[in-house]
């Protein structure tokens, strides 16, 4: 099938429906569609971001995104299927590392997939009512002020007082309109949570008027702050868990010097991961400020960032969960890892490694548990937790040579895991038992330290930027019904004027005479003009 581009014509190829359904057809199919992506990113280069080349791109991905999941789906079926004597041979350890490569192909594919709908987003909203109300405004613009130009030479005394004016309002209007699109971006993403149109438009004010006081607030851009609110709602989150989820994590950013983007993704990976989501607003504000108290404080507390212990706990996170551990002590147990340079990744596949002994062991791996004084029976029961377990190997390795203690933890733990539970062991239970109760008791801790930052020089500066902006976005929504209005009558009020004979034409002679009489009057009226001609034609100069 074949969709027109101008003169050009783009292949969409087969249908995902034409590919077989077994394991390596679907990978096939995988990389075809992939390829076929890949190729349209020349056709959009080429011809711009047109919407039928980025329609093409997009069912492409989302084509590689279903036979990705038929791939991970069948490879799942397999692993399954394996013997539960196997379990930590080799061939256990391949096909469990095929599955984790294959999602990591999976995730690119829908970050791939989430540009290529961010574009046809934009491309959307340019050819949406806003973006053609930009080129109406400049047509009628330019003619406006070509028509008022004498009027504009004999008020030369308020030039700069209406190019001040026209700057000013362009600006301001120009802001209210970004505002605007992303809130309508906001809207639509919201649709699917809310039941009546009423009910979204109330949802959708609420979202920016919480943006506009975070703001001003926290000294971060409407911008910034309406692109996160997306996120959070394309992760499943409707308007009030939204609105709870916001603040504690706009006060870690500020708290850990940290980018928005960086602290706003781990966050919500961490409290999904560990089933933090609530339906109840106040129930949301208090689970995400638990989130970003823990990771704020083992952050500064270890030599782990912020960005690490989100970028670990993606790893974790879930094992972590799965076995009883809380967010807190996963926290400290990662930041235990950072301060002997095993961060953010590495630190994650550690201990995911070792839990997952611990949750399934082999017979190898239950040998050495029993000879390391333990069971995994007793560590999933919760008889014990992780820092005893790392008391009882502390104990049972005393008396052995390094190399014979390496020995039995990697039969315990696997190889992958063995420089970090070493670390863990070399440290000791107590160590983790304290870094978590410290954790725990840690609640108000971003609040306490976002408000210590707050009163620097450079928050200031951010604070008025962003209290700036939103004046600029108030000022512009009151503009933009009247330049509606003046957009719809445009083409009416210049076609009349064009049409008329010359004689009547001639009215403009016999003003300026009148004018010529009426110095005050004079500038009165050439000023009007100069701002009407002005403000229209440098709307769009100043914006674009």
């Amino acid at each position: 099938m074949s969709t027109p581009l101008g003169s050009m014509h783009i292949k969409l190829g087969l249908d995902s429906s034409q590919f077989a359904s077994n394991l390596n057809a679907s990978k096939r199919a995988v990389q075809y569609f992939s390829k076929e992506a890949r190729a349209l990113d020349g056709v959009i280069k080429n011809n711009g971001k047109s919407f039928t080349a980025l329609s093409a791109k997009h069912k492409a991905l989302q084509n590689a995104l279903d036979k990705q999941k038929q791939v991970l789906g069948q490879l799942k079926t397999n692993f399954d299927k394996l013997d539960a004597t196997e379990r930590g041979s080799s061939r256990w350890e391949r096909a469990a590392a095929e599955i984790q490569k294959e999602n990591v192909k999976l995730e690119q594919l829908r970050g791939q997939l989430n540009q290529v709908k961010g574009a046809l987003e934009q491309v959307h909203q340019q050819n949406s009512f806003w973006g053609k109300t930009g080129l109406k405004l400049t047509d009628w613009g330019n003619k406006l002020k070509s028509a008022g130009s004498r009027l504009q030479d004999m008020g030369n005394a308020m030039a700069p007082v209406s190019t001040l004016l026209s700057g000013g309002f362009a600006l301001a209007t120009k802001k209210a309109l970004d505002f605007g699109g992303q809130m309508q971006v906001t809207k639509s993403l919201l649709s699917d949570t809310v039941g009546t149109s009423q009910e979204l438009n109330a949802a959708t004010k609420k979202l920016g008027d919480s943006s506009k006081s975070w703001a001003k607030e926290y000294g971060i851009s409407t911008s910034e702050i309406n692109v996160g609110m997306q996120e959070l709602i394309k992760a499943g989150l409707d308007a009030n868990q939204t609105v709870g989820a916001m603040p504690p994590i706009l006060r870690a950013t500020k708290a850990t010097g940290e980018d928005f983007n960086t602290v706003m993704g781990a966050t919500t990976s961490i409290m999904s991961q560990f089933g933090l989501v609530s339906n109840d607003t106040n129930q949301m504000l208090k689970n995400t400020q638990r989130v970003t108290d823990s990771l704020s404080f083992v952050a500064n507390k270890t030599k782990a960032g912020f960005g690490d212990m989100g970028l670990a706990m993606e790893y974790v996170g879930p094992v972590a969960n799965s076995v009883g551990m809380e967010v807190e002590e996963t926290a400290a147990a990662v930041g235990i890892l950072s301060n002997a340079g095993i961060e953010g990744q590495k630190a994650g596949t550690v201990l995911r490694g070792a839990l997952s002994k611990l949750l399934n062991p082999s017979k190898a791996n239950a040998d050495a548990f029993k000879k390391l004084g333990f069971s995994a029976e007793e560590f999933r029961s919760g008889a014990i937790k992780l820092p005893d377990v790392l008391d009882r190997i502390r104990q049972n390795t005393e008396g052995m040579t390094d190399a014979q203690k390496a020995a039995l933890i990697a039969q315990a733990f696997g190889v992958e895991a063995q420089s970090g539970m070493n670390t863990l062991v070399n440290e000791g239970g107590a160590a983790l038992r304290r870094l978590t109760e410290e954790t725990k008791n840690a609640g108000g801790y971003t609040d306490q330290l976002a408000k210590k930052m707050s009163g620097s020089a450079q928050s200031g500066v951010e604070r008025f930027k962003a209290s700036l902006e939103v004046l600029q976005i108030n000022i512009g929504e009151k503009l933009l019904p009247i330049l509606t209005y003046f957009v719809e009558k445009a083409d009416q009020l210049v076609n009349w004027f064009s049409k008329l004979d010359e004689s009547t034409q001639r009215w403009g002679i016999a003003i300026g005479a009148i004018l010529a009489i009426s110095y005050p009057v004079l500038n009165i009226l050439g000023n009007i003009v100069s701002v009407g001609g002005s403000v229209f034609f440098y709307f769009w100069e100043v914006s674009y």
